[in-house]
C-alpha cells in the first residue's frame, strides 16, 4: 500500500491550539538547541505517563552524557535540562523534579510572582502575541531573580529555558515530524532522493589474499513511497577490480538498471536522536573476556560542511572513542573498548546524511577492512565532491590498469610526512594529489606538480584511514589509501 501524506501540519496545529499553556507537549518530540551550538542538542519527549495521587506524572526520555571523572566512560540514563519528570497538579501548576526542582504555575497572569526554586524567585513580566513557527501565539516572559528568563508559548510549550549548570539557554527550534521548525533526520529524510539525483560511491574490501574495489555512479530516475519502504528506479555505472594473491588484478565494468529498495525496519538507528545509544547486536567480540558483554555506540547529529543534516555512530580513527561495552547490566557506566581489543584496532561506524543516504560505512579489524563512502553527488543540478563523467566507466579501467603502481606512496602507516614518487613523468606531464577522509570529504589538494618526489605535510591529520587520488594531466588515475598513526 502506498504511503499517503495528510496535511499533518493542520492536524498538529489543531492539537496545539487545544493546549492550555502546557510547558510540554505530550505525544510530541521537542527539539532544542543550546545557545552555544549550531545543532539540535536535545530532543525531549514524554516516554511514560502515570497517575500518582490524582496528579499526572510525565516521565521524560533520558540520554547519555560524558563521565566527568573518566574520559573513557559514558553514563547512560541521564536526565536533560527539564529533569527526569514533570508533575502536573491542579490549577496549572507544574513541578519539574529529580534531581533538579523547578516550579511553574503556567496559568498565572502578568505581574504574578512565586518561588521558581528554593532560592530563585520568578515573575511574569510580559505577555505578548508573537509568530511562533508561522503561528500567531501567546507568549509569556518569566523573569528570574538570578537574571535569567524563561519564555513560554501557549501552543508550543517552553520556547526558552536557562542552562543553570553551564550558562546560556536552550531554545525550542522544532517539533519533530510536525512541519514546525527543524527536524532531526530520520529514515524518511535520510533516504529521500529525488529523480535526477546522482550519487557516486567508492567500495573497498580487503581480506587475506584478496581485495576488491569498485566505484558506482547511480542516477535515480523514479521514486515510489510506501508504508514501510521507498523504491527507486536507478541506472548505475560500475567500474572496479578484484585482486587475488598470485593471480593479480582482474578489472571489470558493468551497468545495472532496475530497482533499489530501502526498508524502514532495516535502519533502526534512523529513529535515534542526539546522545542516544544503539545496541550493536551483530558485531562479534574477539577477546573471550568480552563475550558476555553488550556493545553500544553513541548517536551524534550535526550539520556537515555543506550544512547537510548528518547522523553518525561509531569511530573513524584508531582510538577507542565511540564504541562502549557494558560490564554490568545494573550499572549506568559504559566503558570505551580498550585498544587491545580487535574491535577497536580500526574504524567501525556509519554516517548518514539527509537526502543522501549512507555517506560512509567502515569496519576494520586485525586482518580485514570493509568500507564505502560517498565520493560526490549531484542535486538540483549542483555537483558536490567528485563525480566522474560517464566516460570514466568505459576508460577508467584502462587508466587504472596503465597507471596502477606508477606512483610510490610511502610510508604507510605515516605520521608527519607522506611522499609521492612517480616512476617517470612524460614531457609536459604534471600530476595532482587529493586527500580524502573516511567520509569522502576533500581535506587537502595539490595541483600541477612536476616534482619527481613530492612531500606532503600530514602532521595536522588525526589518526585514522585516509584516501589519496593521483591524477595526471594525461588523464591517468591512481587511487589508494593510507593510515595516519
Amino acid at each position: 500500500m502506498k504511503k499517503t501524506f495528510t496535511i499533518l501540519g493542520l492536524i498538529i496545529a489543531m492539537a496545539i491550539q487545544g493546549q492550555n499553556w502546557s510547558p510540554i507537549l505530550p505525544g510530541e518530540k521537542m527539539n532544542y538547541r543550546h545557545s552555544d551550538s549550531a545543532n539540535i542538542t536535545n530532543t525531549i519527549w514524554v516516554r511514560l505517563t502515570q497517575i500518582v495521587s490524582g496528579d499526572t506524572l510525565f516521565r521524560f526520555n533520558k540520554v547519555v552524557i560524558d563521565d566527568p571523572d573518566n574520559p573513557d566512560n559514558i553514563i547512560r540514563n541521564q536526565y536533560q535540562f527539564l529533569s527526569s519528570y514533570v508533575k502536573k497538579q491542579g490549577l496549572g501548576y507544574y513541578h519539574f523534579a529529580s534531581p533538579l526542582n523547578y516550579f511553574l504555575p503556567v496559568l498565572t497572569g502578568s505581574g504574578s510572582t512565586w518561588y521558581f526554586t528554593s532560592t530563585i524567585t520568578a515573575e511574569i513580566t510580559e505577555i505578548t502575541v508573537e509568530d511562533v513557527f508561522g503561528v500567531q501565539d501567546s507568549v509569556k516572559t518569566i523573569s528570574l531573580s538570578d537574571g535569567n528568563e524563561i519564555r513560554l508559548s501557549k501552543g508550543f510549550g517552553i520556547l526558552k529555558f536557562p542552562d543553570f549548570e553551564n550558562g546560556g539557554y536552550y531554545e525550542l527550534v522544532g517539533i519533530q515530524d510536525s512541519g514546525y521548525g527543524e527536524n532531526v533526520p530520520g529514515f524518511w529524510e535520510i533516504f529521500d532522493f529525488e529523480p535526477g539525483d546522482v550519487q557516486q560511491r567508492l567500495y573497498y574490501h580487503d581480506y587475506p589474499n584478496y581485495s576488491h574495489q569498485h566505484i558506482t555512479k547511480a542516477l535515480f530516475n523514479s521514486k515510489e513511497i510506501f508504508d514501510d519502504h521507498i523504491t527507486y528506479n536507478v541506472y548505475e555505472l560500475i567500474s572496479g577490480y578484484n585482486y587475488y594473491e598470485g593471480n593479480g588484478y582482474v578489472y571489470f565494468t558493468d551497468i545495472y538498471e532496475g530497482e533499489r529498495v530501502y526498508y524502514k525496519d532495516n535502519y533502526e538507528w534512523a529513529g535515534k536522536f542526539q546522545d542516544e545509544l544503539i545496541l550493536l547486536q551483530d558485531y562479534p567480540y574477539c577477546s573471550p573476556i568480552y563475550d558476555d558483554d553488550f556493545l553500544f555506540a553513541r548517536i551524534t547529529t550535526y550539520p556537515d560542511a555543506n550544512d547537510i543534516k548528518t547522523k553518525h555512530w561509531g569511530k573513524y580513527n584508531y582510538n577507542s572513542e565511540g564504541l562502549y561495552y557494558e560490564t554490568s547490566p545494573s550499572s549506568d557506566i559504559l566503558t570505551a573498548l580498550p585498544p587491545v581489543n580487535c574491535m577497536s584496532e580500526g574504524p567501525h561506524g556509519m554516517t548518514y546524511k539527509a537526502s543522501l543516504g549512507i555517506s560512509a560505512k567502515y569496519r576494520a579489524d586485525f586482518e580485514s577492512e570493509d568500507y564505502y563512502y560517498l565520493m560526490g553527488y549531484v542535486k538540483d543540478g549542483i555537483t558536490v565532491g567528485t563525480v566522474y563523467d560517464d566516460s570514466y566507466f568505459i576508460t577508467g579501467i584502462k587508466h587504472q590498469s596503465e597507471s596502477f603502481g606508477n606512483y610510490m606512496v610511502y610510508p604507510n602507516p605515516a605520521k608527519n610526512w607522506l611522499y609521492f614518487k612517480p616512476e617517470s613523468l612524460g614531457n609536459g606531464i604534471t600530476y595532482g594529489i587529493r586527500l580524502l577522509d573516511i567520509f569522502g570529504q576533500l581535506i587537502r589538494e595539490e595541483k600541477e606538480i612536476r616534482s619527481s618526489l613530492f612531500a606532503m605535510d600530514i602532521s595536522g591529520l588525526k589518526s585514522g584511514v585516509y584516501f589519496y587520488e593521483i591524477e595526471e594531466s594525461s588523464g591517468n588515475v591512481q587511487k589508494g589509501k593510507f593510515i595516519v598513526k
